[in-house]
């Protein structure tokens, strides 16, 4: 009996002690650093919700399949606060953190703001949407996932001229806005080489709250399209061009939300993906992040309950 308990005990020694050696080596094994700079708070954190939930989705898929390099993955995320200067203080914050990479800002403005900060530190950035032009001139850790306003300034004008037949267009440029001077100076040389004409650039500054008395200067020109290079502002836009009963053909670039439109505008924007490509790889991806998204919503949802 004596020498059963014995070996019981010896058996359950080494258990333990193979579990307390597995610690070990997990808790040797450092995780990999990634920051995402995006804004949580302010105006832009409206836009930027889809992109930062798509990080937190896929950080959890790499690690659900071992992580990378046989590494965790360790999501520390910075809010932005939606400006220029709050993108360059997050980067700042993530040097400190020592991080290995950073995804973001999604913005053109605010990624200019964190690239000079990472590209000085050796950094790798990649931003999924900032379109501007000299981002990735800026250095060689400065990377992109999306084309470029020269791209898709060039396509926007072509495909007013050639397939929509406008003559005449009117701009619409917020002037606080990289991604909107640069893409509608591009859409302007485009169009004026194919024989168009610029009718009126119309400016405006960030926080526009009310567009009718510039869409009432515009009324009377009766161009064939706008050209609203805009970010989420294009839905206060339409509903005061409805208000006025002034319906005219209108255009823009990526940055346009994908829905809250006014139904009864006639709009036509660029974009990086669209759920009617024959893409099977990309649409069980997009149909995987939405279940995932569903779980998050419940999870939360329970918690809220709990408290």
């Amino acid at each position: 009996m004596k020498s059963i308990n014995l070996f019981s005990l010896l058996c359950f020694s080494l258990l333990l002690f193979s579990f307390i050696v597995s610690a070990d080596i997990k808790e040797e094994i450092e995780p990999i650093k990634i920051a995402v700079i995006m804004p949580k708070t302010g105006n832009a954190a409206s836009y930027n919700y889809s992109g930062l939930m798509g990080v937190r989705f896929a950080v959890a898929l790499l690690n659900q399949q071992g992580g990378l390099l046989n590494r965790p993955i360790e999501l520390i995320e910075f809010d932005n606060q939606s400006s220029p200067i709050g993108s360059k203080v997050a980067a700042d914050m993530a040097v400190q953190q020592q991080v290995h990479g950073v995804i973001g800002p999604g913005w053109s403005s605010h990624a200019l703001g964190s690239a000079p900060v990472l590209q000085q530190a050796g950094i790798p950035m990649i931003s999924a949407n900032a379109t501007i032009d000299q981002l990735t001139e800026m250095g060689d850790y400065i990377f992109r996932a999306c084309f470029i306003d020269t791209l898709q300034g060039t396509l926007l004008a072509e495909f007013a001229r050639k397939v929509l037949m406008a003559e005449t267009a009117v701009i619409f440029v917020n002037i606080r806005s990289d991604y909107s001077m640069a893409l509608s100076e591009k859409f302007k040389t485009i169009f004026e080489q194919l024989g168009g004409k610029i009718s009126l650039e119309i400016e405006y500054q960030e926080r526009h709250r009310d567009f009718r008395p510039l869409l009432r200067s515009v009324m009377m020109l009766q161009p064939d399209l706008l050209f609203v290079p805009s970010y989420d502002e294009i839905i206060l836009f339409t509903e005061h061009a409805n208000d006025l009963d002034f319906r005219p053909i209108i255009l823009g670039g990526d940055g346009w939300p994908r829905e809250g439109f006014n139904k009864t505008m006639l709009g036509f924007f660029s974009t990086h993906w669209t759920s009617e490509t024959a893409d099977e790889s990309t649409l069980a991806l997009s149909q995987q992040f939405i279940e995932w998204q569903q779980q998050e919503m419940v999870q939360f949802l329970l918690i809220l309950r709990w408290y």
